[in-house]
């Protein structure tokens, strides 16, 4: 019997976002394209077929690997098609198992996305409600217990990640001290997350453990994220001190 779509996925579809993440790094877009026109049948396995929860959740996770993909070589209206899909797919479990933490953490990455793109064509009363539903969701996760997913510190990093876009986002608009406040907000929960980490971000070893995090999850470990949304949200500060 011939494999279905979901069966042929998790051997096949993340050595493809792994090489394409790759190509992206190496500027050469036609390959990304090549990869992403071959990740788009696996990306929608047959409706019929009975997945397991396990094969529907790194579905949803490779839409928005791939969404951000072609985000990334121009290609705007695919990356919201993807995001879209995943949104739908993760809200619908998120439906059948509304205390997932994880899920909440997973859709809120998807409206963080969607919201960026809005920004991005202007869409921006659109681009505000979708960051106002990430910080919602990305804040109701915001706890930690023994069995948490995911813990406080990675939660903390994504969660300042959002409120450093919106910060940007309110400063385009002109809403200084807002976005002030949200700055503040991600400089305060960033530094904390970094300050958190096991040992230095320069230490060797760890540096090669956050290169297999890339490779086992096809996505930069979260305090090599926390480093850039840090830099981001200062950067935005900065500019808010230049304007005063």
């Amino acid at each position: 019997m011939r494999p279905t779509a979901a069966e042929r996925f998790l051997p096949t579809c993340s050595p493809l976002i792994q090489q394409a993440s790759l190509y992206l790094s190496q500027g050469k877009r036609d390959e990304v394209s090549d990869l992403i026109e071959k990740l788009y049948p696996l990306l929608d396995p047959e409706p019929t077929v009975e997945k397991p929860t396990t094969t529907l959740r790194q579905i949803a996770r490779s839409l928005l690997a791939v969404a951000q993909l072609c985000k990334a070589i121009g290609y705007p209206n695919d990356a919201r098609d993807l995001l879209e899909c995943a949104l739908c797919r993760l809200s619908e479990m998120l439906q059948a198992e509304p205390e997932d933490r994880q899920l909440k953490v997973e859709l809120a990455t998807c409206f963080n996305h969607l919201a960026m793109l809005e920004e991005d064509e202007k869409n921006f009363p659109l681009a505000e409600e979708y960051y106002t539903s990430a910080l919602q969701l990305r804040s109701n996760v915001y706890y930690r217990d023994e069995d948490s997913i995911p813990d406080e510190a990675e939660n903390m990093v994504y969660l300042g990640g959002v409120f450093s876009n919106l910060g940007h986002f309110l400063m385009e608009q002109g809403r200084k001290d807002e976005a002030k406040g949200k700055f503040d907000t991600a400089i305060t929960f960033l530094q904390a997350s970094i300050k958190s980490a096991p040992v230095s971000l320069d230490d060797a070893e760890f540096q090669e453990y956050m290169q297999q995090w890339v490779r086992h999850y096809d996505q930069p470990h979260p305090m090599r994220m926390a480093v850039s949304f840090l830099q981001n949200a200062q950067a935005g500060m900065k500019t808010l001190s230049e304007q005063a």
